[in-house]
C-alpha cells in the first residue's frame, strides 16, 4: 500500500516576495514551479497545504520575532495573501490553508501526525528560516514520513544560506535538486 501524499507550500505570501521582507528575484523565480506542483498534486487529489504566516500589530510587538523582522503579513492585508497566481488557489477545495505566528506550525506537523499521509513534499520561502523550521517539526512529529524538499520550488534572499539550509536538511530529508 502506498503513503498518502501532501504538498506544503511554505509561506509563498506577498510580503516575502517583494514585499517587506521580500526575497526578490529568488522567490519570483521559483512561482511557476510551485504552481506546476500545486497543480501536479490537486490533479492527484493529495492535500495542498498553504503556511500563511499571520501576525497582528498587538501581538507582534511583544514576539521575540520583532526584534529581527519588522511587522509582515499583516492579517487581512495585500502582505497576508499567497502571492501571484499561486493566491487563485486559496479557494480550492483541496487547499487547506493554516495560519501560523512562528516559523514552524505545530498544527500542520499535527494533521499530518493525524492522518494517514505518509509522504510530503515542501515548497516555499525562505529556505533557511520557515521552511527548514516546517520541515524539522513535521520530521520530528511524524519520524516515519518520507519528506522531500524542492531545491527549485525554495527560495531566500542569500543564496549561501539556501544552499546551507538544503545542505542540513539532507539530514533528514530527501532534497530534489
Amino acid at each position: 500500500m502506498s503513503n498518502a501524499q501532501c504538498l506544503v507550500v511554505v509561506d509563498y505570501q506577498k510580503d516575502f516576495v517583494d514585499g517587506v521582507l521580500g526575497c526578490g528575484q529568488p522567490a519570483l523565480d521559483i512561482e511557476s514551479f510551485v504552481e506546476k506542483k500545486i497543480q501536479e498534486h490537486l490533479d492527484a487529489r493529495h492535500t495542498v497545504f498553504f503556511t500563511l504566516d499571520t501576525h497582528t500589530e498587538p501581538v507582534y510587538s511583544d514576539s521575540v520575532e520583532s526584534s529581527s523582522y519588522t511587522l509582515h503579513c499583516r492579517k487581512y492585508t495585500e502582505g497576508w495573501l499567497p502571492y501571484g497566481v499561486i493566491k487563485n488557489y486559496m479557494t480550492h477545495p483541496g487547499v487547506e490553508a493554516i495560519e501560523k505566528a512562528t516559523y514552524g506550525c505545530a498544527e500542520l506537523a499535527s494533521r499530518i501526525s493525524a492522518s494517514p499521509i505518509r509522504d510530503v513534499e515542501i515548497v516555499g520561502v525562505y529556505t533557511d528560516v520557515c521552511v527548514f523550521h516546517n520541515a524539522v517539526l513535521i520530521y520530528n512529529t511524524v519520524p516515519d514520513a518520507i519528506i522531500r524538499v524542492f531545491a527549485s520550488g525554495c527560495a531566500s534572499p542569500d543564496a549561501a544560506m539556501h544552499s546551507q539550509s538544503l545542505r542540513m536538511m539532507r539530514t533528514f530529508a530527501t532534497v530534489v535538486e
